[in-house]
């Protein structure tokens, strides 16, 4: 089945299938991703998935983070819509990384997805 979902997500934005989507589901494709260096397959199965709130994405924050993407990290924050306590979580793991381009990048992703203002906004955001 994950083998299914993965080709699904490759040509579509959603899954047009009724997939039963779990916890261990979730985990195998987020695996695929980042064996396979897919950004996209990640973030379309979060898109999918998104009314789910018992599932944990983290695995697919983290992998974005590892590989220092933006726009992705940027785009589930705003499609899951995690808790100020996950965000302040994953941007200590921004910070962790001291690249100073991605975490700028990353503030300027946000500002702009969430029209924040200034500096105080930004923080405000993450929860510091």
């Amino acid at each position: 089945m994950v083998k299914d979902i993965i080709n699904e997500l490759k040509n579509n934005l959603v899954l047009q299938t009724n997939y039963e989507i779990n916890q261990k589901v979730v985990d195998e494709v987020i695996d695929y991703c980042a064996k396979n260096h897919d950004l996209e397959t990640g973030f379309r199965l979060a898109l999918s998935t998104d009314y789910d709130k018992s599932l944990d994405y983290s695995k697919l924050y983290e992998y974005y983070i590892s590989v220092k993407d933006d726009f992705y990290f940027g785009e589930i924050v705003c499609v899951l819509e995690p808790s100020t306590a996950e965000l302040n979580k994953y941007y200590k793991m921004i910070l962790d990384t001291k690249d100073e381009d991605f975490i700028s990048e990353v503030r300027h992703y946000i500002q702009r997805l969430y029209v924040l203002n200034s500096k105080e906004e930004i923080d405000a955001f993450f929860g510091i």
